[in-house]
């Protein structure tokens, strides 16, 4: 038993030391792609979040994006300040307001995710063809856990 407990602690150091350092690289990265487009990583993250819909409540872009929504508040009203975002009334209930992309806001997604596209296809060039399903299913697998993990731990 002591020598099962000794392998899981091993491998609960080596996985938190490997997630804790690729999120790093990778947050550093992301961070220095979006940044050349002059916009902040929130404001990226939300104008990707609205892409593919009409229109989002408030509520809803909150929940999505993890935000507080006195929050999202402040970054949707600096972004319709500089033409990425609109606020529209809704159509079944005038009260309703959604939120959606501009035409300018539209353009910056495709520029982002082109950039992204880029660098993915740059790392992914490095990776040998035969592992590319045993990395995917990986990190199916993980991203689900912790999505589970953390809605549970959200219920305390």
């Amino acid at each position: 038993m002591v020598a099962q407990d000794e392998k899981i602690e091993k491998f609960i150091k080596e996985f938190n030391e490997l997630v804790t350092f690729f999120v790093r690289v990778f947050s550093e990265v992301d961070r220095k792609e979006k940044l050349r487009h002059r916009a902040t990583i929130s404001q990226c993250y939300t104008l990707r979040s609205l892409k593919g819909y009409k229109g989002m409540t408030m509520k809803q872009l909150s929940d999505t994006m993890g935000l507080a929504t006195c929050t999202m508040t402040r970054n949707i009203d600096k972004m319709a300040k500089i033409g990425y975002i609109e606020r529209i009334r809704g159509e079944m209930d005038r009260r309703e307001v959604l939120i959606r992309l501009t035409p300018k806001g539209k353009e910056l997604v495709k520029t982002i995710q082109e950039s992204e596209r880029h660098f993915t296809s740059k790392v992914v060039n490095e990776i040998p063809e035969n592992e590319w399903d045993n990395i995917l299913s990986s990190l199916n697998l993980l991203l689900k856990v912790f999505q589970r993990t953390r809605e549970a731990h959200m219920k305390r």
